[in-house]
């Protein structure tokens, strides 16, 4: 029976959501992808000539997409890895001089570029898992 801990040295199950969402081997990855999410998210907002005060909530849930956040992820956990964006259409700022259309596509924009992002990251992730796992096959083949 193959060993179920994480293979990256971590106390912990190697699942998917450890891998993509807890593996300390992969936090700064983590990390990057948020900041970077967040500065395009704060930048896509600031276009629109929201206030900074009205953008602490959507920005708030922007630099969560890859943690494992109870107050927006429905399940309590993150699953970004599985193309999943949570639902923020609650904390998406007032815009008094816009019709919903243009509110709508704001919406559209900051979702297609948060998927990008959880995409790009899950890619990242898995393509070193399977790196090491080829290293490791050929060292011990």
């Amino acid at each position: 029976m193959a060993d179920p801990q994480c293979r990256n040295g971590c106390d912990a199950v190697e699942d998917q959501h450890h891998i993509f969402v807890m593996c300390t081997r992969y936090a700064e990855w983590r990390s990057s992808a948020a900041q970077e999410i967040l500065t395009r998210t704060n930048n896509k907002l600031g276009e629109k000539g929201i206030k900074e005060a009205d953008r602490v909530g959507l920005l708030t849930i922007a630099k969560s997409l890859f943690t494992d956040n109870i107050d927006i992820w429905p399940l309590h956990y993150s699953t970004y890895f599985l193309g999943h964006v949570p639902k923020f259409d609650h904390a998406l700022p007032g815009m008094p001089d816009a019709d919903r259309l243009t509110r709508t596509r704001l919406a559209h924009h900051l979702a297609c570029d948060w998927h990008t992002a959880c995409i790009r990251l899950a890619g990242r992730i898995w393509g070193d898992m399977q790196r090491e796992m080829a290293k490791k096959t050929n060292n011990h083949g």
